[in-house]
């Protein structure tokens, strides 16, 4: 999901100035990690049926008002659970990545920082983030590389090299894993967004200061103040 955060006195989700201000403050404080709240995947599935709404005039109201719910559960959920989300060791190994470039880290490093072995820190690190550490250093690595497709003019094969991958080739076909799409068609329909290299990292995903249209986005959906951008796994 990417969300636009408004601007100083801008309306947000049908909010007033006042309170779009204090959201937005809100979702940019968010932590990169912490427990979800439990009805999560119920929000999302509800803020995409409201493009399935019977009447037409009210849906874009209604997304509105369910990405609202979403966010805010998700802003509780980040300040009550934030010191109970990851074991310690995790935690320490993840705030190391913090200024760091994911393709200048090597598994051992992490370990080390986390005072673990390698072996049981790879074993706690699934357990903990639901996927081993090396796919999400690759993940890291592929979200670098994105903001660089929509952020400068650099070509594609440097892009692909300065974030670890072996080849223009290897990068193409992790990012078409990841976005669903190949990096120059990425860039094609993403070219016009601007501020593109200021994301905001938490809830388990990132969140993009953008305003153009998401391309293929419902109408219902891309007339609202938020945009979401479904990205395959």
């Amino acid at each position: 999901m990417q969300v636009r955060l408004p601007r100083s006195s801008e309306q947000f989700l049908g909010l007033d100035p006042g309170e779009s201000k204090a959201l937005a403050k809100a979702l940019s404080q968010l932590h990169r990690q912490f427990r979800a709240p439990p009805n999560l995947r119920a929000l999302f599935e509800a803020a995409l049926a409201s493009e399935k709404l019977a009447d037409v005039r009210f849906r874009a109201a209604a997304f509105k008002s369910r990405i609202l719910e979403l966010l805010l559960a998700c802003i509780e959920s980040s300040g009550r659970n934030r010191q109970l989300s990851l074991p310690k060791p995790i935690a320490r190994a993840l705030q190391s990545l913090e200024g760091n470039s994911a393709d200048q880290i090597k598994l051992s490093e992490l370990a080390a920082k986390a005072g673990l072995s390698e072996s049981y820190f790879k074993m706690l690190f699934r357990q903990s983030m639901g996927m081993p550490p090396a796919e999400f250093l690759r993940v890291l690595r592929l979200e670098r590389a994105q903001l660089q497709l929509r952020a400068t003019s650099a070509l594609i094969t440097d892009i692909a090299l300065t974030a670890g991958f072996s080849s223009s080739q290897h990068f193409a076909t992790a990012f078409r894993q990841q976005y669903g799409c190949t990096p120059s068609r990425f860039r094609a329909g993403h070219a016009s967004w601007p501020d593109a290299g200021q994301p905001l990292h938490g809830a388990g995903a990132t969140f993009h200061p953008i305003e153009a249209k998401i391309p293929g986005a419902a109408p219902a959906v891309a007339q609202t103040d938020l945009r979401w951008e479904r990205i395959r796994r």
